[in-house]
């Protein structure tokens, strides 16, 4: 079900900021230097435009400053966006353990939060070590540039926490060695990952919850 969403966009400017007494901003070829020799150049036209669009869109933009260290301006506006509410199927992840080896902190981040949006509890790593072996972990995703080296599944399950659902991280374009996939056994996703695929690999290992 489609809901509004505000929003609101905060956009710093280092520049020479505003005096207070200056009322002028979004008007079209308003500057507050507008003498020959103004360090900034500009035709005065940008935030009287931003301002247009943003009303056009049912948005505003407003600003605060202090002269001589810069300005914030604020843009606002509501958008149209799906309930965040969690399927019903993400109640089986609650409390289970999660580990995510990737050596890129967006992708490692992105990933985390949307487990533990699920309930999982999650743990980190940046490479594949002789320390994994010894931890304890449900799901493991790792990307696989770090396990290129390894030959089979065998090797590397043996590598990873024991009893574990391996799923390898890709990115798109990226060749796959089909012998670490072991006839589809290892699941594979693609990255940057979407939520409808997160949640189907999640589920693809129990088919009693797929949804």
């Amino acid at each position: 079900m489609l809901s509004s969403l505000p929003r609101k966009i905060t956009v710093k400017d280092t520049g020479i900021g505003i005096p207070i007494d200056f009322h002028r901003v979004f008007r079209l070829f308003s500057q507050v230097d507008s003498s020959s020799r103004r360090e900034y150049g500009g035709s005065g036209l940008g935030l009287a435009l931003s301002k247009k669009l943003a009303e056009i869109i049912g948005g505003d933009i407003t600003y605060d400053s202090v002269e001589g260290k810069g300005s914030n301006f604020y843009f606002t506006f509501t958008s149209k966006g799906r309930s965040s509410t969690l399927p019903m199927s993400t109640a089986v992840f609650r409390s289970k353990k999660a580990l995510i080896v990737v050596d890129k902190n967006l992708t490692c981040q992105s990933l985390k939060m949307e487990l533990e949006r699920y309930g999982f509890v999650v743990e980190t790593a940046i490479s594949v070590d002789t320390t994994l072996s010894g931890r304890s972990a449900d799901y493991v995703f790792v990307d696989f540039r770090l396990v290129r080296d390894f030959k089979t599944v065998e090797s590397l399950k043996s590598a990873l926490p024991k009893k574990s659902h391996i799923v390898l991280l890709s990115a798109f374009g990226d060749w796959i060695n089909e012998d670490l996939t072991g006839d589809h056994e290892i699941p594979i996703l693609l990255l940057p990952f979407q939520r409808r695929r997160l949640l189907k690999t999640l589920n693809s290992f129990d088919p009693a919850h797929v949804s």
